[in-house]
């Protein structure tokens, strides 16, 4: 569930998830004695190695960046001390993933720094930063240390969420960043890669060490996610293949999505790129991709490249911050579409059968689906789309599962177009939609 505030999103849950454990054991030379961050502003002292401030917290905003002071205490003269500072921004309880280190310098005296909150952030809640200050080198989020001290802070991230984004974008040229190499046959080579030089291999069937594997993605305010990478193929025999696999649970069981076949999909030693979007999952601030070889021996192998996860929310558009549709303007655009179409006003319907909401909105290559109104029992749809000057831009006939149709606008260009869904007796829900690219 998600709750709106004046355009505000954060997720209902209002409790994070503790962290590890963390302290200095000797503050008598040293210990943090301010922090200073947007409205936070914590004058503690020396607190004995560690601070428990989870009762003190400040709003930061995604996609903006925030000036922060650090102010150390001495008993006698200043040391360098190294400042490290790690925000949970998916709220599952370490500090271990992409982008959670926020802050790392080391110096004497007080220090007055830049703190950035990355867009690509997909949740909104209320989470733990922690402060580390350890004399001379740098701390471990969750370490215990001799000189210095550690305090806890609460953060609620805020922010619309966009209705589609990219979550990760991996080319593999410096390290696997957002993914796991899942073991002995998942490798980064210098071998046919599709853009710079560096690719990852996968090769034989041994199960996780076969495997490509995302770190926890925060996907739980979203409706569909849409996985884009290339591949190259290179001695599958026939009837081998791999997998496309998704686990909300954190990775402790996984579901085949997709698989590809040789001789079926896929012939060795051509660059293939796909396209694969999920949208019957109910994902979670745990969701895992996985990518699995599942072939015979280690001369049977697959190179992955340029992999790309986008998300869309419908939720949030229901709540209107990419749907410009409403009642109101529904009615309006209805009466333009009969005039446009020379149809008297009666042929469309005053109670609606069947009532969706089109996603994502605005929209770049497709639009889905999603009953939100009545049945569709066993209608048969269809769909046009019109432009703003009244062309048919795009006509579908015999769709009969709408939940599951996504219709195809690559070829639109950008603009505002109308969106016309018929049950074969009349106009049953109407929409605006804009395409975007």
């Amino acid at each position: 569930m998600v709750l709106a505030f004046n355009g505000i999103f954060m997720n209902a849950l209002n409790s994070q998830t503790s962290p590890c454990s963390s302290m200095g054991t000797d503050t008598s030379f040293e210990h943090i004695a301010q922090v200073t961050l947007n409205t936070l502003d914590n004058l503690s002292g020396n607190n004995g190695g560690y601070g428990d401030f989870s009762d003190l917290s400040t709003e930061l905003e995604v996609g903006k960046s925030y000036e922060i002071t650090l102010t150390p205490g001495y008993k006698d003269s200043e040391f360098n001390e190294s400042w490290n500072i790690w925000i949970d921004y998916n709220n599952d309880g370490d500090y271990e993933d992409e982008g959670e280190e926020v802050l790392s310098i080391i110096a004497a005296g007080q220090i007055i720094s830049t703190i950035d909150i990355p867009k690509n952030i997909t949740s909104r809640a209320k989470t733990s930063m922690r402060v580390s200050m350890k004399y001379v080198s740098a701390a471990l989020p969750c370490q215990i240390f001799s000189f210095g001290e550690v305090e806890d802070y609460t953060i609620l991230l805020t922010g619309e969420i966009e209705p589609c984004s990219d979550i990760i974008t991996d080319g593999f040229e410096s390290s696997y960043k957002n993914w796991i190499d899942g073991g002995i046959d998942c490798s980064r080579v210098i071998e046919n890669a599709i853009s710079g030089e560096w690719s990852v291999r996968l090769r034989d069937n041994s199960g996780e060490a076969s495997s490509l594997t995302t770190k926890d993605l925060a996907l739980s305010a979203y409706e569909e996610i849409t996985i884009d990478f290339f591949y190259y193929p290179y001695s599958m025999e026939d009837g081998e293949d791999f997998w496309l696999q998704i686990s909300t649970d954190g990775g402790i069981s996984f579901t085949t999505i997709k698989t590809w076949t040789s001789g079926k999909e896929f012939i060795n030693k051509t660059r293939y790129s796909e396209s694969v979007s999920i949208n019957n999952v109910t994902f979670s601030d745990k969701t895992r991709i996985r990518l699995r070889c599942d072939a015979s021996a280690n001369a049977d192998q697959v190179y992955i490249d340029d992999i790309i996860i986008n998300a869309c929310s419908t939720e949030i558009q229901e709540t209107g911050i990419a749907n410009i549709d409403n009642q109101e303007e529904l009615e309006a655009d209805l009466a333009i579409i009969s005039s446009i179409e020379n149809k008297p006003s009666t042929q469309i319907k005053s109670e609606k059968d069947a009532a969706f909401t089109i996603y994502p909105n605005p929209a770049r290559e497709s639009i889905s689906f999603k009953l939100t109104e009545g049945k569709t029992n066993d209608d048969s749809f269809s769909i046009k789309m019109l432009d703003s000057h009244g062309n048919i831009v795009k006509y579908q006939t015999n769709v009969s599962s709408m939940e599951n149709f996504r219709l195809d606008i690559t070829e639109l260009i950008n603009g505002i177009y109308f969106v016309m869904i018929d049950n074969g007796e009349g106009v049953t829900d109407s929409h605006k939609i804009i395409v975007s690219k």
